[in-house]
């Protein structure tokens, strides 16, 4: 068994690892979700969807070292205690900027809008679909830089939403809209 003294392992830490540059990036992740705030009057998100799972699939261009720009989605699933289910879906166009691209720890920060739509499966009665604006959200994260080619690391976010459409038997704009935030 190999031993390694502190002195090695923080030396690993320290190393330079080429960043990527005018390169594709696809990013993989899953955690925890949770919507927050009012849908319109009367109406809160966590009457519809309480905390769930998202899964997220984006690719990103790496403009340079320190930026890129991507497309990405996430779907949720989430506990409907009102219904059968509940489930909601992003899409999102994002440009990131990282803070130390050669490092093997490089933290990274992302801006980015886009769409939301939320789902409410129900007992009795029609399905209910939201949609609307993905005003604004932003993430943090830190890519621990295994190898030139792969990153891992965890990821934390919020963003600012707006449904403005609501569709179960007939389409309806909601008059009386509000901002809630998912997690």
């Amino acid at each position: 068994q190999q031993v390694t003294s502190p002195s090695e392992s923080q030396t690993w830490l320290r190393d330079r690892v080429p960043a990527p540059t005018n390169a594709f990036e696809l990013t993989l992740g899953t955690g925890y979700t949770q919507g927050l705030g009012m849908i319109r009057g009367g109406a809160s998100v966590p009457s519809v969807a309480t905390p769930g799972m998202g899964f997220d699939l984006a690719g990103h261009w790496r403009l340079d070292e320190r930026f890129s720009i991507g497309l990405g989605g996430q779907y949720q699933e989430l506990f409907a205690p009102n219904g059968a289910g509940a489930r909601g879906l992003t899409s999102t166009i994002a440009l990131a900027y990282h803070l130390n691209p050669e490092l093997r720890v490089d933290p990274w920060l992302e801006i980015g809008t886009g769409y939301r739509m939320l789902w409410e499966d129900k007992t009795s009665g029609p399905n209910v679909l939201r949609h609307g604006f993905e005003l604004a959200r932003a993430r943090v994260g830190a890519d621990f830089r295994v190898s030139p080619e792969l990153a891992i690391g965890p990821v934390i976010g919020a963003d600012m939403n707006m449904f403005l459409w609501e569709n179960a038997r007939t389409s309806e704009t909601i008059t009386d809209v509000r901002l809630n935030t998912f997690l």
